[in-house]
């Protein structure tokens, strides 16, 4: 069962934006954020569970409302950097370990099906998909009980979904597109092969991992870290790169850092100051929100093409709303949007450096104005 138990206005921006609040049993709470939500559009943001690690868990229910607010309107831009005719939104479920972790765990994903249904029932159309600490197979049990759900799986019992399934290589696969682009381009390093060229990434999760196994193909040199160590030991294992402790990550001197962990790498001046990397490409979305933390990256001469990653990690975005096209997931038309984009951001650093400009300031004026 599941109530509406508040909603909230949020002003961000020039847009209506909102928080709803759904109590469900046992102190379970599906959070649900919402750009425009009385808008005649279709909405699309993932859904991530509260982290079962004690660094990274939310404090309290109003600190998990104010992390998916955010991320909600990064999907808002994220949509709109891309030129995507969608709204943004997301999804957070709160509950007890004992339900994040154990045998319950697919009750979590009944309710939120529950959710979606509710709002579709209700005139606002929205679709959501897997995110921080949720996987395709999560996705499945919301499956069983809303249609409402994007990076589908391709198969799924006796049913053919034809989905794109995990969206995360895709995400990775366009940001080491951009890695390639950039250093062909000159942005990053003295020569324009990817060998030999250094690589940091902290958080081997559903998209660092992917970006390591990507990258390695190229003969780069790699680094990474994860709050899980295990999963640290085994891309050193898998892979043969250097592991070393997420609190000093970023102090390694590299031609590109990428902060793919779900905590908020680049809180302050102070961080950026003990940056040692020619240019921060692919972060999560928690990663540098301010615009003085941006600023502060252009002036220390380090490349970064947007706040919260919002650019760069659209491949994920690209991939589950492809499913929305005519006919469904197509690879190859997927491929080719992705490859456009790329081109697009080589073109924006092109005119940042030619402006003096941070690329963030290309990106506001060319996708976001009058946010």
């Amino acid at each position: 069962m599941i109530k509406l138990k508040e909603r909230r206005h949020i002003k961000k921006s020039r847009w209506h934006h909102i928080i709803d609040i759904f109590q469900c049993d046992n102190e379970i709470y599906i959070i649900a954020g919402i750009v425009r939500p009385d808008e005649d559009i279709i909405h699309v943001g993932g859904t991530q569970t509260d982290s079962p690690f004690p660094q990274e868990k939310w404090a309290t229910v109003e600190d998990a409302i104010n992390k998916i607010s955010a991320k909600s309107f990064d999907m808002e831009l994220k949509s709109r950097v891309h030129n995507l005719p969608y709204a943004g939104c997301k999804f957070g479920i709160w509950a007890p370990l004992s339900y994040l972790k154990g045998r319950k765990r697919s009750e979590l994903f009944k309710y939120l099906g529950d959710v979606l249904n509710y709002y579709n029932n209700n005139d606002i159309k929205i679709y959501t998909g897997a995110d921080v600490h949720t996987d395709l197979y999560d996705l499945k049990t919301t499956l069983d009980t809303s249609p409402y759900v994007l990076g589908k799986p391709k198969n799924y019992g006796e049913g053919q979904y034809g989905g794109v399934d995990d969206p995360s290589p895709w995400t990775a696969k366009m940001i080491v597109k951009i890695y390639k682009s950039f250093i062909r381009e000159g942005f990053i390093g003295r020569s324009p092969e990817i060998k030999g060229k250094k690589l940091v990434v902290k958080g081997v999760g559903k998209v660092g991992k992917e970006i390591v196994a990507l990258v390695r193909k190229e003969n780069m040199v790699i680094f990474v870290s994860d709050i899980d160590e295990q999963k640290s030991i085994a891309m050193r294992n898998i892979y043969g790169v250097a592991k070393e402790h997420p609190d000093n990550i970023h102090k390694i001197e590299c031609h590109i850092y990428c902060p793919a962990d779900s905590g908020i790498t680049i809180p302050n001046k102070k961080t950026i100051n003990e940056l040692r990397c020619e240019a921060i490409i692919g972060p999560a979305n928690d990663q540098c929100r301010s615009e003085e933390l941006d600023g502060e990256l252009f002036k220390r001469k380090i490349l970064h093409i947007s706040r919260s990653g919002v650019f760069e990690n659209g491949g994920g975005l690209l991939a589950v709303t492809d499913e929305l096209e005519e006919g469904g997931y197509d690879p190859f038309r997927l491929e080719s949007k992705i490859d456009s984009r790329v081109a697009v951001a080589v073109e924006i650093v092109r005119e940042s450096r030619q402006n003096n400009v941070s690329p963030w300031t290309i990106i506001k004026e060319r996708f976001l104005q009058g946010i």
